[in-house]
């Protein structure tokens, strides 16, 4: 069987497909979706997922350079941190683990602490949340007291 590239799908909406595949990895029957929206194979958005992870996957930067370990090790310590809820002495283990630099407990303490520095420190209040259900454009709007949430308004938009 012989395939023909199809004139409508260009080189943007390739990446287009690529890229709501790859945002629905894991939920059950979403390439299938995908396909017979585009009206493609689900092999064809399967390949594009497979050449968006190859290009994701490629590190700017030499692998071996001091720089490159470093936010690999960042990585895998705020990973473990946020995600994994792991201790200081655990992260280090595993990291010992992975053959990586960097492993020592202080270490970790030293980098956790520069990114809590770096988060901002007032709150925001008033601004809007915007989440996105169901194709749906949900906003909620919450004013933030120090006695918890006030004027708590919602709405949702029209379709997308």
């Amino acid at each position: 069987m012989k395939f023909m590239r199809r004139p409508d799908i260009d080189h943007v909406a390739r990446v287009t497909i690529a890229v709501q595949a790859f945002l629905g990895l894991g939920v059950y029957g979403e390439i299938t979706r995908i396909a017979q929206s585009y009206q493609v194979s689900r092999l064809f958005v399967s390949k594009l997922v497979w050449q968006l992870l190859t290009v994701y996957a490629l590190q700017v930067c030499e692998p071996s350079s001091t720089q490159a370990m470093r936010k690999e090790v960042d990585r895998h310590i705020l990973l473990l941190r946020l995600e994994g809820q792991c201790s200081l002495e655990n992260i280090s283990q595993i990291i010992k683990q992975l053959g990586l630099p960097h492993a020592s407990v202080g270490y970790i303490s030293q980098r956790l602490t520069a990114y809590a520095r770096a988060l901002p420190t007032e709150v925001v209040s008033g601004a809007p949340i915007v989440f996105l259900l169901c194709g749906s454009v949900l906003k909620v709007e919450m004013a933030v007291s120090s006695k918890g949430l006030i004027n708590n308004k919602t709405s949702v938009y029209g379709k997308h």
